[in-house]
């Protein structure tokens, strides 16, 4: 059985083509994922922070409400 060999060699432009496509994907991938970072973030700030504080300031300004009388 012969090759055929006429026409154009396409093996590398789709492997280059294909890996180009690899690494926008990835690089899509890793954007949002940094974005899902940045949105879990928030919440924590807010609901575990935010009290912690609370808990240490309310103690504070209690006394300092009741010094003052």
């Amino acid at each position: 059985m012969e090759h055929y060999k006429k026409g154009i060699p396409v093996v590398h432009s789709v492997a280059r083509k294909t890996k180009e496509i690899r690494q926008t994907h990835l690089l899509m991938v890793k954007e949002r994922a940094s974005k899902a970072t940045n949105t879990i973030l928030m919440p924590i700030i807010f609901f575990q922070f935010m009290p912690m504080i609370g808990f240490i300031v309310f103690p504070l300004v209690m006394e300092a409400i009741t010094g003052f009388n």
